[in-house]
């Protein structure tokens, strides 16, 4: 799965296999690619630049570092500091991280249950 990834990366940016094995031009293609080890090759779950959702069984390796990252690297990617995890467990670090959701997912939800329960409320959520 590491090389499908690397493969992704590559056609995106227009690098033909031959040139991948430059040392510069795969430092240029490593840079901010992650892909979740613990997923399906057919929900390509590659991504450059972020963090995929991590879930309580994510594996996220890192081209760029050439390493899976530990839990406490994870905690740091999704914004979370990482002194705060001192007190917990890897284990701990993984079911927090793998269990969060974003608001915005969760306003959208809420959202749509207010509008189809009570119309009436959907005013106040800055819709009509």
């Amino acid at each position: 799965m590491i090389e499908l990834g690397f493969l992704w990366r590559c056609v995106g940016l227009g690098v033909s296999l031959e040139a991948s094995s430059a040392a510069a031009v795969r430092a240029r293609v490593a840079q901010g690619l992650f892909v979740d080890l613990s997923q399906n090759p057919t929900r390509a779950p590659w991504r450059c630049g972020e963090v995929a959702a991590i879930t309580t069984s994510s594996q996220i390796y890192s081209y760029e570092l050439d390493t899976v990252l530990l839990p406490e690297e994870l905690w740091a990617a999704y914004g979370r500091f990482v002194r705060r995890a001192e007190a917990c467990s890897a284990t701990q670090i993984r079911s927090l991280l793998g269990n969060c959701m974003a608001v915005q997912p969760v306003a959208t939800v809420m959202h749509a249950l207010v509008a189809g329960v009570c119309p009436r409320l959907t005013g106040a959520w800055g819709s009509q």
